[in-house]
């Protein structure tokens, strides 16, 4: 299984969804450029990056703030 670098199990998972989806899943949008070299943790606590709960990702942003999003769906 591909794994993304830096992101151990959480990387397994979001390549196994990019694998299924075909990129679909815009995880630039959380996920982009230099931030994919950090890991999953250190996102999380910054208040940056996603999270999986049960079938829905969680998105967190700033202090705390979190959105919730159904991958593959906008909006």
């Amino acid at each position: 299984m591909e794994r993304l670098e830096g992101f151990g199990e959480l990387g397994e998972v979001l390549s196994e969804e990019r694998r299924m989806k075909g990129d679909e899943l815009k995880l630039e949008e959380v996920l982009t450029g230099e931030e994919e070299k950090k890991k999953c943790g250190e996102l999380g606590r910054r208040g940056e990056g996603v999270m999986r709960c049960g079938k829905e990702w969680h998105r967190y942003e700033g202090k705390g703030k979190k959105e919730m999003r159904e991958r593959g769906k906008d909006g």
